[in-house]
């Protein structure tokens, strides 16, 4: 900025071509918002100002960093920080739970290991992310559990445990408060075992309370934010009959009611949250696009794909899907689905070890903490 506005004339011209290469994200919000955007050249640009936009976001919404792609959040190769996919739990072969957490470089295409948990949630937990931290909730080891991974100390804390014990339930951050949604509680009646409840905890207090009901009690659902409205997919109901059900729970009025139906009956799915639409991979390996106002279309389908439990992630401007497993195996593997092409391609870098019911996030952490996965951890 010293630059442009010391010879203004010439080279004002330049500014957006030059403002847009900037890692805005990466700096500091106070430096965006008192700096950069009292910056009259900045102001009367509207180029500079989207770009400015973009990092603001970036910081104002936490819940939502996981949708966030950009070509300026690319961290530096010589910086102390990188972002990375990371793997919690899961099951291998030998159906053995793990308290392991692992993380991939994409820069590097290489494993690392990050702190373990402090115990094995066993398998049914669910996973999401705020920020730069990640939650994990339930299991069928401590149902009522609430653990916090946090990436600036490589280290898991327990949180206040759920009002109600779940596993197969569905969990999303939104605004400040984390939720949980449904699910199965083992220590219920039969009748109602599958539960309707929704809980939300609140990141500035480290209270749960309870947050509303769900339309229909569903497990093994999929969930994914839109704007300030949860939609939840699918799942199975007390009946124990799959639904093509969509519900959104509208986190402001604390209300839930039904959108709309899914073309297929769609149990053990994973939703991906991308610019204003809603992606769904479905377990045969359809991916559904979903808008808010309750219109559902194929967006194209990932050739061969037959499994469950299966972990995904959104990278730029893709879907990658880790693992899973079927009626008789485990899945090692890694899987691109390209939301612009609506093709589909398999990595050439796996899983250390076939792992289904993994949770998968991204975060941002320090080099430091990660410890190359040796061959032994890896087997």
């Amino acid at each position: 900025m010293k630059w442009v506005h010391f010879n203004v004339d010439n080279r004002i011209k330049d500014l957006p071509r030059i403002f847009e290469k900037l890692r805005l994200p990466l700096i500091q919000p106070e430096y965006l918002i008192d700096v950069l955007e009292q910056d009259k050249l900045i102001r009367h640009d509207q180029s500079c100002r989207d770009v400015l936009e973009e990092a603001k976001r970036y910081h104002l919404l936490p819940a939502r960093r996981q949708e966030f792609v950009s070509p300026r959040m690319s961290f530096r190769n010589f910086g102390d920080f990188e972002e990375v996919v990371v793997c919690v739990g899961g099951t291998d072969d030998n159906s053995k739970t793990t308290q392991r957490v692992i993380c991939y470089s994409e820069k590097r295409s290489k494993w690392f290991s990050l702190a373990s948990m402090p115990h094995d949630p066993g398998v049914e937990f669910a996973t999401c992310s705020y920020g730069n931290a990640i939650y994990i909730s339930g299991g069928s080891t401590k149902m009522n559990a609430m653990l916090c991974y946090i990436s600036t100390q490589n280290k898991w804390v327990y949180c206040e445990p759920m009002l109600l014990g779940r596993r197969r339930h569905a969990m999303v951050a939104v605004g400040e408060h984390v939720y949980v949604l449904g699910g199965y509680d083992d220590n219920n009646d039969d009748d109602f075992r599958t539960l309707m409840s929704i809980e939300q905890y609140s990141i500035a207090t480290g209270s749960w309370e309870d947050a509303g009901y769900l339309s229909v009690a569903v497990r093994s659902a999929s969930v994914a934010v839109d704007r300030e409205k949860i939609y939840l997919f699918g799942g199975v109901t007390r009946e124990d009959f799959d639904t093509k059900i969509v519900q959104c729970f509208d986190t402001r009025l604390k209300t839930c009611n039904i959108v709309c139906e899914l073309p297929v009956y769609c149990r053990l799915s994973s939703a991906i949250s991308h610019d204003h639409n809603i992606y769904l991979v479905c377990p045969d390996g359809d991916v559904i696009v979903f808008s808010a106002d309750g219109t559902t279309e194929e967006k194209g389908k990932i050739p061969g794909f037959d499994r469950y439990s299966f972990g995904a992630v959104l990278k730029n401007n893709s879907i990658i899907v880790l693992g899973g497993m079927d009626s008789d195996h485990s899945y090692g593997d890694c899987i691109t689905f390209d939301l612009l092409t609506s093709t589909s391609s398999i990595s050439a870098d796996v899983l250390p070890q076939k792992a289904s019911g993994i949770g998968c996030v991204k975060t941002v952490i320090n080099k430091k903490y990660l410890e190359t996965l040796s061959r032994s951890k890896q087997n």
